[in-house]
């Protein structure tokens, strides 16, 4: 090949590459969130990233089971469902309580905080329009996925708002059944280690 054809297919590559920037708007680099924006990473006392130390130091909590035995740990707080259950009978301190929201769950891997999710209350009844519409006017449209599920990824971190099916638990003050919203934020750095994780642990065949 002659150096002048080289140079004019460098050339030639280089703008394609400016232009998918240019044209995406940087999504190439950036995920799915529009502009500039970035998506939040806190939620009332927690930050993404925050030590396992910290969070103990300043909210009540328990201890979930269901990730022992895992790469990382999970804690409730804000739980309305403990509350009723536990500070009611006298074998517990009381959790703080947010408006409409049945319970937060926080994962920690290497005791950091890597996963916040968030469950409303399925009493709380507003429409799947108004749930997203802040989000939505922050970040743009969202990647819709199957169902009542949208996802927002600026790269480091990710937003996840859904509506769900079922009951939550046997909370004593709220027994309906029915639809209920979860918001969850992601640290997608933190997040990857864990698939690491798990294909090293994972048997030979």
């Amino acid at each position: 090949m002659k150096p002048r054809t080289k140079k004019i297919i460098a050339i030639a590559i280089i703008g394609i590459i400016i232009f998918g920037v240019i044209f995406f708007g940087g999504h190439l680099f950036k995920g799915n969130v529009s502009g500039n924006a970035r998506i939040n990473r806190s939620f009332k006392d927690l930050t993404l990233g925050m030590s396992l130390e910290e969070f103990k130091s300043k909210l009540i909590y328990e201890e979930g089971s269901m990730t022992k035995g895992t790469s990382y740990r999970s804690y409730a707080i804000y739980n309305t469902f403990y509350n009723s259950l536990y500070h009611y009978s006298g074998q517990g301190k009381r959790m703080k309580e947010i408006k409409n929201v049945y319970s937060v769950w926080c994962y920690f891997l290497e005791n950091k905080l890597f996963k916040i999710h968030i469950s409303y209350l399925n009493s709380y009844h507003p429409t799947w329009d108004n749930v997203i519409h802040n989000a939505k006017g922050k970040y743009g449209e969202g990647i819709i996925e199957a169902g009542n599920v949208i996802r927002w990824d600026d790269g480091k971190t990710t937003l996840t708002i859904a509506k769900l099916y079922g009951e939550q638990g046997l909370n004593i003050s709220d027994s309906y059944s029915g639809d209920h919203y979860t918001v969850t934020y992601k640290d997608n750095e933190l997040s990857s280690l864990i698939d690491k994780k798990e294909k090293k642990e994972t048997p030979e065949i």
